[in-house]
């Protein structure tokens, strides 16, 4: 039986997997589905997956007494050093609440709280840049976790953890001071979600800074309790001034272990160790530049580095959206990712203009980023523009198109999962066949490798006939029959001879005495 076996609750409503899918100390990180009888029961997951954090209270209170940390669990000292960090952790889960952003981690469950653990759920994440990015993966990690290492996937997470600090810092009015790897998580579209907000700060109403102290512990205490020195700012720790750069200097560092794989400061969580290392890293600066030290990073990203980092708190940005404009992040390909997320609401004209384009510079992107990002996003948008009152005939073609083309990189499984439901829904198929209706025709092969044959016939070949031989009004009627009678030996494939008698050959019978074209006729004939 696993700790966690309450009956109420996140336990009652999710099954989830025995062991963790990944860990983010000081959580375990497990993959969850609702049960059968919640998500029946209205919610909006429905058979999706998500994440749900759980800490070991036992394990946590054992590490303490071990390492002398605490000497017992009973005494008014040490009651207070365990409900502490109890409380940093309450603080990391209801500021997902409070701090609601599409950069921010999303919150589905909020924090309950057992004898034994704490659990919540989030969405579906699938690791943190500690888990991605460091150094020493083995093969198989890196195996898993390399396409989220190509550099547009990295450029476009730097843009959405500067995006969430906009929020956090210019919206909300808080210090963040957690910036590190592994407060930042990666979900299942590859988009990077901002998270570890136990030691928010919010500054006086007025004011850009304030002194800070930082918490006397044990040194062997868990490092959630206080900040990750590795990724501090030398102003917190040297002049103990808090502001809204500090996060910036940690963004920096943070970037650096991006491309680099390593922490450029390693303090070990000891004051001492830190401005040693923070020593270093000026007297490197004074001999080799910023643009060697940071040598490992883009060229375009080498140059917004001191102003991320600078000593001189005021040498730094003014405002963290100021990085938002620089050179790096003015890539196509960066600005085609944020075109994406807001397609929804784009006018019918604006649309069709992107999804022209998406054609030609689709090649660019990694195919594992198609997947996990586009395709879910253009299966929306295809089931939102079948149900518009105005259906917008190229739109759909082309979403359809591209949907096709990414779908023929992925699984039979994941094609029947995510993408044929949609394509074959009784309550938009027709509309779909008469507004997409070459694009089917041009793409029955693709179509075909990925649909069980049965119900390839059933839903795409069957009706494709009836409508393009039969039904069909359309002006360019002609060319779509000429180009389904050229694909008559795919077709042909999949039917056995009674079916081709009586399904097929009367259509073509049919076709040849209506039709006024002579090569339509001339191509019947050869099919008989």
């Amino acid at each position: 039986m696993m700790f966690w076996s309450t009956k109420t609750g996140i336990s009652n409503k999710y099954s989830f997997s025995s062991s963790p899918t990944f860990t983010a100390e000081p959580w375990s990180v497990f993959t969850g589905r609702l049960k059968s009888s919640s998500s029946s029961s209205g919610s909006s997951l429905g058979n999706s997956r998500v994440s749900i954090f759980v800490f070991d209270k036992k394990q946590f209170e054992q590490y303490l007494l071990k390492y002398s940390i605490i000497k017992s669990k009973s005494s008014s000292r040490d009651k207070q050093l365990i409900q502490e960090g109890y409380e940093i952790l309450r603080n990391q889960v209801n500021n997902l609440a409070k701090l609601k952003h599409p950069n921010v981690l999303t919150l589905i469950e909020p924090l309950e709280e057992h004898s034994k653990n704490f659990m919540f759920v989030t969405e579906y994440v699938t690791g943190t840049l500690e888990s991605t990015f460091k150094e020493d993966l083995d093969d198989e990690q890196e195996f898993l976790q390399g396409h989220i290492k190509n550099d547009v996937i990295t450029q476009r997470g730097i843009q959405q953890l500067v995006t969430g600090l906009d929020f956090v810092h210019n919206r909300a009015n808080f210090v963040h001071l957690d910036i590190q790897p592994k407060s930042i998580y990666i979900n299942d579209n590859s988009d990077w979600k901002l998270s570890g907000l136990g030691h928010i700060f919010k500054l006086p109403q007025g004011t850009s800074s304030s002194d800070f102290e930082f918490p006397q512990y044990d040194p062997r205490i868990p490092q959630f309790y206080t900040f990750n020195l590795d990724y501090t700012a030398p102003e917190l720790v040297f002049e103990k001034t808090l502001s809204y750069k500090n996060d910036y200097f940690s963004l920096g560092l943070l970037i650096n272990f991006l491309y680099s794989g390593t922490s450029l400061i390693k303090a070990d969580s000891s004051l001492s160790d830190y401005k040693t290392e923070y020593s270093k890293f000026e007297r490197k600066l004074s001999s080799l530049s910023w643009d060697n030290v940071f040598i490992k990073l883009p060229v375009k990203l080498r140059s917004c580095i001191p102003k991320l980092m600078n000593r001189d708190i005021y040498s730094r940005y003014d405002n963290i959206t100021e990085f938002l404009d620089s050179e790096f992040f003015q890539d196509p390909l960066i600005k085609t990712l944020n075109f994406l997320d807001e397609l929804p609401t784009k006018s019918n004209e604006e649309r069709a203009v992107f999804l022209d384009g998406l054609v030609d510079i689709l090649p660019q992107y990694p195919a594992t980023l198609l997947q996990r990002k586009f395709l879910p996003i253009l299966v929306d948008l295809l089931s939102q523009l079948l149900s518009e009152k105005m259906v917008d005939s190229h739109s759909v073609s082309r979403d359809l198109e591209i949907i096709i083309k990414i779908g023929s990189s992925v699984s039979q499984l994941t094609f029947l999962e995510k993408v044929f439901p949609v394509i074959t829904d009784a309550r938009t198929f027709p509309t779909l066949l008469e507004n997409a209706t070459m694009t089917f025709i041009e793409n029955l092969s693709p179509l075909k490798e990925k649909i069980k044959l049965d119900a390839f016939v059933e839903k795409i070949i069957s009706p494709l006939l009836h409508y393009v031989l039969d039904k069909c009004n359309s002006e360019n009627v002609v060319v779509l029959q000429e180009n389904l009678l050229d694909q008559m030996p795919l077709i042909l494939d999949c039917y056995d001879f009674p079916s081709i008698k009586n399904e097929i050959l009367p259509l073509l019978c049919n076709l040849f005495t209506k039709t006024t074209s002579l090569k339509i006729k001339m191509i019947c004939m050869t099919c008989f």
